[in-house]
């Protein structure tokens, strides 16, 4: 693994408000919300403006094209089994 580098620049920013800033970042990325993919992150903060929740939306299939049934499940094997009681 190669390591990067991101520079931020904070102008009248207290050491406190860019240690929060840096935490924030972190926890975005240790959660994977940079390589969401159709998808969204909703950020829940407390009153003090602290990052407390993320919610991570996928969206895992979405039909774009309509196809024909039958070309769909030409190549559907499906495999039935029944158990009597």
């Amino acid at each position: 693994m190669v390591k990067k580098n991101l520079t931020l620049t904070f102008e009248e920013a207290s050491l406190l408000d860019i240690e929060k800033y840096k935490r924030f970042i972190l926890d975005l990325f240790a959660n994977g919300v940079p390589n969401i993919r159709s998808g969204q992150a909703v950020l829940h903060f407390d009153h003090d403006g602290t990052l407390q929740e993320i919610d991570i939306n996928v969206k895992k299939w979405r039909k774009k094209y309509p196809q024909p049934l039958q070309d769909f499940y030409k190549n559907v094997k499906m495999i039935a089994e029944t158990q009597l009681s």
